[in-house]
């Protein structure tokens, strides 16, 4: 006894029935749209599933118990199978392990006319793969006119019905231009003129249905007669033809489907209060219909045909049902294709412009200015390279939510600023390069510094960032694209030297110094780790106890071209760079070396090592604190840190706060040179040194300089009413120590008592007895 699926194949003829053109076509369709490598209409009887139409299959039918499409025909939702050797219901299936290999399947049911589930249209692959919310919808699109096929075949045309003959020439053709075409624009073009003609329609169009930012709905037409009635109107329909005419107000008889989402038919539009009326001069209108498209549960699109030569009717509008679902397909082809292209444009915009400010980034930058220095008449234009002063504390102190609202205010205001030929790109964190496509004066790049230097108002907080620029000019400075953006980098870092919140155009010159200076840090970076870097010892000598208490540690370059260089001859060059933080950091630990070696020895001999602001305010150092706050309790680790009196300028309450934690890891601390730059008593009183160090200038000409001689009595006098120790410097003669001696000075060094000697002198010559 056949079961009641089988029955119902047996009775709509589809039984063993022959291949036919619309359904190859339409396999076709997905074959087009999917890219997969089988696409099936199956249909499915008690014994077996047999094909209707086949893309990419060389059998004809298959036993129903090795059948996927068996699962597919229980349920109305998509059966999904991404990859079939992992999924444990079919890893083992012949037609997975064995031809044709499937991997990827996605199945929907197929409908008689009288509801039962008889069949599948399936999408096969040979390897894994997911498919879309979107693809779904096609693939049911394709589904209903699959089932419009069906249901064709199996009643008599309806009164009233357009040809089936015709319409099906119209339909076969839509799927032609579907598989053979991929300008959409065309075949909305060609379709509706085939609908006029099929329907004996004056005039129509074919819209899709898109939903506004309030999800309300609006109709963008693809393909409409031009129906123009003066210049003016005609000029309307040519200038929107391409990018489509949008139509948003919905209380008229065009757009009513979209708010009812039902078939509207009027026979008298002028009397129809549904009308909204038309434009002064448009053609009558005698008849229209608005037929919805639908995919799924979903309006997609809309068809409205005016001025039939007999009535729209219901009947009629039944009729069109297969081709509704041609369009259907084809709005969502559109989509998909319009979805890819955005997609790469997303892509292509993502890979050459910053996320947060919406700014060219590094890459469309560079390829801008290449742009211009390869053209056929290239002509002046400077390259603004711009870095924030002060925004990382802006960060740390208000997070980096507000900090993105200052880079974005900061691109908007640069923005207001320059031309439409100009650009501006953000290449880092706080760095923007604007590239001044014309001559430009130092006026123009001031305006944009001051520009940025305004306050910011951010979440009721008044903000103050400024910035520095560096600018480089083509074609002066250099031809070279990625020079120009290095000579601009440079001068930023220049006026970031000079004093921050200017703008400092490239100098040849001082580029030159610079590339000199890079290299020459580079240089001694390498030397570091080459231990190329020796030492020298210069005694520190107490008159009272005619003993050595201290020795001061002073580094050499031992260079392998240029022999044996003293600390004047590179310190200075790296000065405010890595080099300077990673030489004071080697020194350092050369002295911790040092001391630790004399206290295993049983002397009590101090090291004195001098460290640069670089270093004082640096990272590093602070975790050297850290790491050695938990394990020292403050006992005299046998080092003395010798900082200069600019070292604590910038921030002198952080400057206190740093020789504090000096202190709690067991270093003395002394103020170096004392005297010769912007001592002040504040610094005096308020930093917590140990040590005092006149610079060896007053001592040079103290019995003959009375100024000098004031000066030295002065701060002599202040170390002992501040209970800090004070050393003379650059002591040379008997005479100079005697009167330090006089003045309450014991502590001298120079090269009365030695010069600065190596370990082994050091030693040889007794001074350590």
């Amino acid at each position: 006894m056949p079961s009641s699926r089988a029955t119902t194949l047996i009775q709509s003829g589809l039984m063993n029935s022959v291949s036919e053109r619309a359904f190859d076509n339409i396999a076709y369709i997905a074959k087009l749209i999917f890219n997969t490598d089988i696409v099936l209409i199956s249909l499915v009887d008690d014994d077996q599933q047999w094909f209707k139409a086949k893309i990419g299959l060389s059998l004809c039918e298959t036993p129903i118990d090795i059948s996927i499409c068996q699962f597919t025909i229980q349920s109305d939702e998509p059966f999904i199978i991404n990859d079939a050797l992992t999924d444990s219901r079919f890893s083992n299936n012949p037609l997975v392990t064995g031809y044709p290999f499937i991997r990827f399947y996605c199945g929907i049911a197929l409908h008689a006319p009288n509801g039962q589930r008889i069949g599948t249209l399936c999408l096969i692959h040979g390897s894994p793969r997911t498919i879309s919310s979107h693809e779904l919808k096609i693939q049911r699109h394709l589904v209903h006119m699959i089932e419009y096929e069906f249901m064709r075949r199996s009643r008599a045309p309806l009164p009233d019905a357009v040809q089936p003959s015709r319409l099906n020439e119209v339909i076969i053709k839509a799927q032609h231009l579907l598989l053979t075409t991929h300008n959409d624009q065309l075949t909305f073009d060609i379709l509706l003129d085939d609908i006029l003609k099929l329907t004996s329609s004056a005039f129509g169009l074919i819209g899709e249905v898109l939903y506004d930012e309030e999800q309300q709905p609006y109709l963008k037409v693809h393909s409409l007669t031009n129906i123009a009635w003066n210049a003016e109107t005609n000029a309307l329909f040519e200038r929107n033809k391409g990018n489509g005419l949008e139509f948003r107000n919905l209380d008229n008889l065009l757009c009513k489907p979209l708010v009812t989402g039902e078939v509207l038919i009027t026979d008298n539009p002028a009397e129809d209060n549904r009308s909204g009326g038309t434009p002064y001069g448009h053609p009558p209108i005698q008849n229209y219909v608005g037929i919805p498209v639908y995919s799924g549960e979903t309006m997609v699109g809309l068809i409205g045909l005016a001025n039939r030569i007999n009535k729209y009717t219901p009947a009629f509008v039944d009729s069109l049902h297969a081709l509704t679902s041609v369009v259907g397909v084809l709005i969502e082809r559109n989509r998909m294709v319009q979805e890819r292209k955005q997609f790469t444009v997303n892509l292509q915009h993502a890979a050459f412009h910053d996320e947060l400010t919406g700014l060219p980034n590094r890459r469309q930058l560079d390829r801008d200015i290449k742009k211009l220095t390869h053209a056929q008449a290239p002509s002046q234009f400077s390259i603004c390279y711009i870095d924030l002063d002060g925004f990382k504390p802006v960060n740390d102190n208000y997070g980096h939510e507000v900090g993105d609202k200052i880079l974005k205010l900061v691109a908007a205001r640069i923005k207001h600023l320059v031309s439409s030929k100009d650009s501006i790109a953000r290449i880092s964190g706080d760095e923007f390069v604007v590239l001044l496509n014309r001559p430009a004066n130092r006026d123009d790049y001031q305006q944009i510094i001051d520009a940025i230097a305004q306050p910011y108002s951010i979440d009721d907080i008044i903000i103050m960032v400024s910035a520095s620029m560096g600018v480089a000019v083509y074609p002066n400075d250099t031809p070279n694209a990625e020079q120009l953006i290095r000579f601009a980098d440079q001068s930023m870092y220049q006026a970031k030297s000079e004093g921050k919140n200017q703008v400092s155009i490239h100098d040849a010159k001082q580029a030159l110094e610079r590339e000199h200076k890079i290299e020459f840090i580079k240089e001694l970076l390498y030397a570091i780790d080459d231990r190329q870097i020796e030492f020298a010892y210069q005694p520190k000598f107490n008159m009272h106890s005619n003993q050595i208490v201290g020795v001061e540690l002073l580094s050499r370059w031992r260079h392998k071209t240029r022999g044996l260089l003293m600390p004047g001859a590179f310190i200075p060059q790296i000065q405010g760079s890595q080099a300077a933080i990673a030489l004071d950091h080697h020194v350092l630990n050369e002295a911790h070396h040092l001391a630790a070696m004399w206290r295993r020895s049983g002397h009590k001999i101090n090291v004195s090592v001098n460290i640069s602001g670089d270093y004082f305010n640096s990272d590093l150092f602070k975790r050297r604190l850290e790491a050695m706050s938990e394990s020292n309790t403050g006992r005299d680790n046998g080092i003395t840190l010798e900082i200069l009196e600019t070292t604590t300028i910038d921030d002198l309450d952080e400057a206190v706060d740093i020789l504090k934690r000096c202190h709690l890891c067991g270093y003395r601390t002394a103020l170096d040179d004392f005297g010769t730059h912007y001592s002040s008593l504040t610094y005096f009183r308020r930093l917590p040194v140990d040590e005092i160090k006149i610079d060896r200038s007053f001592i040079t000409n103290l019995k003959t300089n009375t100024n000098d001689e004031a000066i030295v009595e002065s701060i002599i006098y202040l170390c002992g009413r501040f209970n800090r120790e004070v050393v003379a410097e650059g002591v040379e003669t008997q005479e100079q120590a005697d009167h330090l001696l006089s003045l309450g000075c014991h502590l001298i060094q120079g090269y009365l008592i030695s010069p600065p000697v190596s370990l082994e002198e050091l030693s040889y010559n007794a001074i350590l007895s």
